[in-house]
């Protein structure tokens, strides 16, 4: 295998992840977490399980930048310059 190769194989992996990923949660929120809600009076309509979703989807694209910025400044923090003193 060559160098591009792994990374060829983590895209194809995450685009099979999120098909089986689909495939799993569609059936068990239809058949657990909706019957649930509605069972306590909450997320009745379409309309408020797409605002939540909307909701939930910001704050995960949020979390996930604000660990993407740590990363980034951890990263920074720990570069080490190698001065060549000959």
């Amino acid at each position: 295998m060559g160098q591009g190769s792994s990374s060829v194989l983590v895209g194809y992996f995450r685009q099979v992840a999120n098909a089986v990923l689909l495939f799993i949660f569609i059936p068990v929120f239809e058949t657990l977490v909706y019957p649930l809600f509605h069972k306590c009076n909450l997320l009745k309509r379409p309309l408020q399980k797409m605002c939540v979703g909307g909701v939930l989807a910001t704050l995960s694209f949020t979390a996930a930048g604000i660990v993407e910025t740590n990363i980034h400044v951890s990263q920074e923090r720990f570069v080490v310059v190698n001065y060549d003193c000959s």
